[in-house]
């Protein structure tokens, strides 16, 4: 019955492993990079309650007067990170893109006003110096994840990356960027599922749950989720951060406005506050019940 035993976990870590080089066998340093989302998004282990994971704000910087009073809203629920958008790719050349560097000086003071991290999507390699005086996190975005010159400047400044999949790129794709940080020496990465594009255009995009469930089950990479581009739709924001809850994720991405209605940006897939208040009671017996605890388990090691 023991050898039986053996066999049959031997049998069961081996297949596990063929699963995962068939896939990423060519990829060492995403498979062997392990950190939590606790010394991801804090450098440190945290008390561990669910807010402490969930990353919101406004799409694009509008004002610091807006972003004051969004902010202060978040901090009293107990949000630690805000994001925001002063660099802003938009599909028309006629839409909001941002306040630009002026943007990322009001994120810096709003979010170390109210003690919070501050996580903004930089675009062009121009803008490097800018971005490691003012934003805490950086965010590589969908459209700029095969941008390799992009991708070697952002890790070679030390600070945390989270990487953006493409609406069109593979799983495998998306890795192989994440591979690029890490081999240009960003050692505090995480990904973050935003959708792909798929044939029907009545959401933005598809969340793709299966590639979720396999970077948890295959990886110790800190995963985030973004409800928001997911769909592209507020009033499906809160049954797809349960969905992603349930794949066992580490953090949500929202983007919240007070007056989502007047949002220069995306206004069809902000919530309110409140709202994401509602989806967070619900999301902590989710991040208790369909994740592992977190902990610090690789001491003050970035990559193992």
């Amino acid at each position: 019955m023991i050898i039986r035993l053996v066999y049959q976990l031997a049998l069961f870590i081996l297949l596990n492993r063929m699963i995962k080089d068939e896939l990423v066998g060519d990829l060492p340093k995403i498979t062997s990079y392990a950190m939590t989302i606790s010394n991801f998004l804090f450098g440190k282990a945290v008390d561990h309650s669910p807010k402490d994971f969930v990353i919101a704000g406004p799409c694009a910087i509008e004002s610091e007067d807006v972003l004051v009073e969004i902010a202060r809203t978040l901090s009293r629920m107990g949000i630690k990170v805000l994001r925001g958008g002063s660099f802003k790719h938009r599909t028309k050349p006629y839409s909001f893109s941002g306040l630009g560097r002026a943007g990322l000086q009001i994120h810096s003071r709003v979010a170390r006003s109210f003690e919070m991290l501050s996580v903004s999507e930089i675009l062009d390699t121009a803008d490097i110096d800018s971005f490691a005086t003012y934003i805490d996190i950086f965010q590589i975005g969908a459209r700029n994840m095969r941008n390799y010159p992009l991708l070697k400047a952002a890790a070679a400044i030390g600070k945390p990356v989270i990487l953006k999949r493409d609406m069109s790129a593979t799983l495998y794709e998306w890795l192989a960027s994440a591979e690029h940080l890490l081999y240009h020496g960003c050692k505090q990465i995480a990904l973050c599922e935003r959708g792909v594009r798929w044939h029907d255009t009545a959401f933005r995009n598809l969340p793709d749950f299966t590639s979720m469930l396999w970077i948890k089950k295959y990886l110790d990479v800190p995963l985030i989720f973004d409800p928001s581009h997911a769909c592209g739709r507020s009033d499906l924001i809160r049954e797809l951060s349960y969905a992603s809850g349930a794949c066992g994720v580490d953090a949500l991405m929202i983007e919240t406005h007070t007056f989502p209605t007047k949002a220069l940006c995306d206004a069809a897939q902000a919530i309110t506050p409140a709202q994401l208040g509602e989806i967070l009671s619900d999301w902590t017996m989710l991040f208790s019940h369909c994740r592992p605890v977190q902990e610090n388990t690789h001491g003050d090691e970035k990559i193992r």
